[in-house]
């Protein structure tokens, strides 16, 4: 999808919003979006994709691949390990925003988006000026 923008005409603000979880390339075709358009980034994020709950036995699906594990998520270890996973996420799409020059915000899932939207085109507008 990002390539698809990235072909556009004429220079203009583009806000790509996504969860940014799988491993769907996007780097590249955003280093391309940025070289001719002003780019800020949304990122959406649900509190249940970065907590396990302590079920005890439960069936983990990959939406992606939809391939299933049954994990323990009382486990200590598979817990430090899940969340050592998703703070590597984390960072890493934390610099490849940074090495892109574009401003990530979080919206939390129980949060306004039009708001949030709104702001950061506001925010965008009178950094241009």
């Amino acid at each position: 999808m990002l390539d698809t923008v990235a072909s556009l005409a004429r220079r203009c603000l583009v806000v790509v919003i996504s969860d940014f979880i799988g491993t769907g390339e996007w780097q590249r075709p955003l280093f391309r979006l940025v070289h001719r358009n002003e780019v800020v980034a949304l990122r959406i994020v649900d509190r249940a994709d970065d907590a396990l709950p302590e079920a005890g036995l439960i069936v983990v699906e990959d939406a992606e691949t939809g391939e299933q594990i049954l994990v323990d998520s009382a486990d200590p270890w598979f817990r430090a390990r899940f969340r050592d996973g998703v703070d590597e996420r984390d960072a890493q799409l934390q610099f490849g925003m940074r090495r892109a020059g574009v401003p990530l915000h979080r919206v939390d899932t129980g949060g306004d988006l039009l708001e949030t939207l709104l702001r950061v085109i506001t925010e965008t507008q009178r950094r241009r000026r």
